[in-house]
């Protein structure tokens, strides 16, 4: 399966509120997407043409900050991993909520290499999470608090 199909699968697009009363576009907060792909990270992050096709599939679906979460089975034990990309500031933003507010210390993440390449309007970065009970359905509130208080550029 190629990587956008693994994306598009089982997508979903998140929209934090805008403020009451703000009627600006350009301040609007930021949408992010979140996809499950059911592969082990590096896989998925070997398949040919993985970061151009993580870029295409965002400006298809039109946002600028994308997690890809994983969960695999090794011995019995789930393990699930992360790997944020977009733009450089939003990453590193989401990077650093992700790792050091208390909002997400429950998750457990912790950054790991990415072996994919990051230029001027891209970013990639990986993280594994220490709490396999992390799902998209905890992850996505945390991402969305995040996101309330970015703005699009």
């Amino acid at each position: 399966m190629s990587v956008y199909d693994c994306l598009r699968i089982d997508y979903k697009r998140f929209e934090p509120s805008k403020t009451l009363g703000d009627d600006s576009s350009d301040d609007a907060p930021i949408a992010f997407g979140m996809s499950s792909v059911l592969l082990p990270l590096p896989k998925f992050l070997s398949k040919n043409g993985c970061a151009d096709s993580i870029t295409r599939y965002m400006k298809e679906v039109d946002i600028p900050l994308c997690g890809v979460l994983t969960m695999t089975i090794v011995d019995d034990t789930p393990h699930r991993e992360m790997l944020l990309a977009g733009r450089p500031d939003l990453v590193d933003a989401a990077a650093e909520y992700l790792t050091t507010s208390d909002d997400a210390a429950f998750l457990e993440v912790k950054e790991v290499e990415c072996k994919l390449t990051d230029d001027e309007s891209m970013k990639f970065r990986r993280f594994r999470q220490g709490n396999p009970k992390g799902s998209r359905k905890q992850v996505a509130p945390i991402l969305m608090r995040l996101a309330a208080t970015l703005q699009r550029v």
